[in-house]
């Protein structure tokens, strides 16, 4: 039931953002300055000829790291990569295979 309603939340509100950026550019689009629609038309441009994965990949690394900074919150992608350090470092002692810092050189 919680994927059911991830899955309406994050298409409510993706459909709610396109339809808010949607209707700046048009309003941009239409106005007096010829940077903003110089602005506007390059951003359609790049997006409409840019396939959907490519946008996605291209974002996909980190892509709430910059977010949650920005927020003052950590960075979830380094909470999980301490996490899996500590998961792997907790089997590595349970077979008794750990060795301090100074052994590894």
């Amino acid at each position: 039931m919680a994927g059911l309603r991830m899955t309406l939340l994050l298409g409510i509100s993706t459909i709610l953002a396109s339809l808010v950026i949607g209707a700046v550019g048009a309003l941009l689009q239409s106005g007096p300055s010829r940077v903003l629609r110089a602005l506007v038309n390059g951003f359609v441009v790049v997006f409409r000829n840019t396939p959907p994965l490519v946008q996605i990949l291209s974002r996909r690394p980190r892509p709430y790291g910059a977010l949650a900074r920005a927020l003052g919150r950590p960075d979830p992608a380094a909470a999980r990569d301490e996490l899996a350090r500590d998961a792997a470092n907790t089997v590595l002692a349970e077979k008794g295979e750990v060795f301090a810092p100074e052994d590894d050189a």
